[in-house]
């Protein structure tokens, strides 16, 4: 087991790799745009990753790269159905499946759910540990084992496990991952799928948030609905001129969208971004619209309240 931790990489992506080259220029780097920052060109190796980030060990558990094999067999699998829709040629329900939990995973992956969802997570686990309840059950399970433990000193040790918990928030974070991914993709699956291009010379966003979500009403976007709602439409750009959604039966789409609508896609791209936005271009306006706009769509605040928003049953 030690042999296979050491060959493998600490660098961890919280964007799939695959995904940020489709925004790559002919250098593989992409444009990463930050608020406060100039833009900078940046390998996709080096791009959206952090040390150890699908990695935890408490206890008994450890993660030992189950998460980043797989994520990596997922994205391995999705890339191959992407050139599939992008030519539009028919999917079959293995395509259909394997495509759901890539942008389900995609979504699941980030910073931003991490914050979100280990926020919620550690609040409800320190509830639930240090209920009285849980505490004399404790104490009762010492008592059959023949030791007499004060109940003082049982939520002592309570709260010293609750702080290495606490402690790592990509525990929380992944500990409901497998039950999370499949339910959000069954609700990918639940909605009509198009893939739609930019057309003309404008192209898409990406960022280290890239599925966003919305419901369309006057053909304005209202922003960070939940995938289980039937008149929530589901959005991820693929590459620089193809967009994937998934929407509601009653909503149609052409197949090229004007620069405007690319533009209002766009700036819903970079208000979903946590940190960074990425394109295939230094742009004065993108950077611009960075500044002004980047990270408007809090999780938990603006965007999926609702424990059910992103883990709906």
């Amino acid at each position: 087991m030690g042999t296979r931790r050491k060959n493998r990489p600490r660098q961890q992506h919280i964007v799939p790799q695959m995904h940020l080259s489709c925004f790559a220029n002919a250098n593989n780097q992409v444009c990463v745009y930050q608020k406060g920052k100039l833009p900078r060109w940046t390998a996709v190796a080096k791009t959206a990753t952090e040390r150890d980030f699908h990695e935890f060990s408490i206890g008994d558990s450890k993660s030992d790269f189950q998460f980043e094999d797989t994520l990596a067999n997922i994205e391995n699998r999705a890339a191959r159905v992407r050139q599939k829709m992008i030519k539009r040629v028919a999917a079959s329900q293995d395509d259909i499946a394997i495509w759901a939990l890539f942008v389900a995973s995609t979504f699941l992956r980030t910073r931003k759910v991490r914050k979100n969802v280990s926020s919620r997570l550690g609040k409800e686990v320190a509830r639930e540990l240090r209920s009285h309840e849980n505490l004399l059950e404790i104490q009762y399970q010492f008592l059959k084992r023949g030791t007499i433990v004060p109940l003082a000193e049982v939520e002592n040790r309570v709260g010293k496990q609750l702080d290495v918990i606490l402690a790592s928030p990509a525990f929380l974070h992944l500990s409901g991952f497998h039950t999370n991914m499949p339910s959000l993709a069954h609700s990918i699956c639940q909605k009509v799928w198009h893939i739609v291009e930019a057309g003309g010379s404008s192209s898409f966003l990406t960022s280290d948030c890239p599925v966003t979500t919305a419901q369309i009403r006057d053909r304005q976007l209202f922003l960070g609905y939940g995938f289980g709602l039937p008149t929530t439409t589901v959005f991820f750009a693929i590459d620089t001129k193809h967009l994937f959604i998934a929407t509601p039966p009653q909503v149609n789409w052409a197949a090229f969208l004007d620069p405007s609508d690319v533009n209002m896609i766009n700036l819903m791209t970079i208000q979903y971004a946590d940190r960074e936005v990425y394109a295939n271009e230094e742009s004065e306006e993108i950077q611009r619209s960075v500044q002004e706009n980047i990270n408007q769509v809090v999780f938990g605040e603006h965007a999926y309240i609702s424990k059910r928003d992103l883990a709906p049953q």
